[in-house]
């Protein structure tokens, strides 16, 4: 980690700044428990809280990719139950043939009636 990056999170978690540290790239950053050459004992001091506030982000974010995953999949299966119930309506109408071969008839009857007249 950078030295610049590093006092910038020092800095941001001496002041309790989550948004500040986030802003830095908390998320991007490899957080080890060996102080990094040159640092002092202020490295020391402010990674547990670092690592916290990592921790809990990246939870968090997981946590909302599975939730809009399920929210997918729940849209996804209310749209195939809709589907299903239009077919159903549909196949229940005056012709329970499916649309493409009842265009097809609906063409042949034409073809048919071209040829009578």
């Amino acid at each position: 980690m950078e030295a610049d990056i590093r006092t910038a999170l020092i800095d941001a978690a001496q002041a309790g700044d989550l948004d500040a540290a986030m802003e830095i790239g908390l998320l991007d950053v490899d957080l080890v428990p060996t102080p990094p050459t040159g640092a002092g004992t202020e490295w020391l001091t402010v990674l547990p809280q670092l690592m916290q506030w990592q921790t809990e982000r990246k939870s968090a974010l997981a946590a909302r990719e599975r939730y809009r995953a399920k929210q997918a999949r729940e849209l996804a299966k209310q749209e195939e139950r809709a589907a299903r119930r239009a077919g159903k309506a549909a196949a229940s109408g005056p012709s329970s043939l499916p649309s493409a071969a009842q265009a097809a008839l609906e063409r042949a009857k034409a073809r048919a009636a071209a040829r009578k007249s």
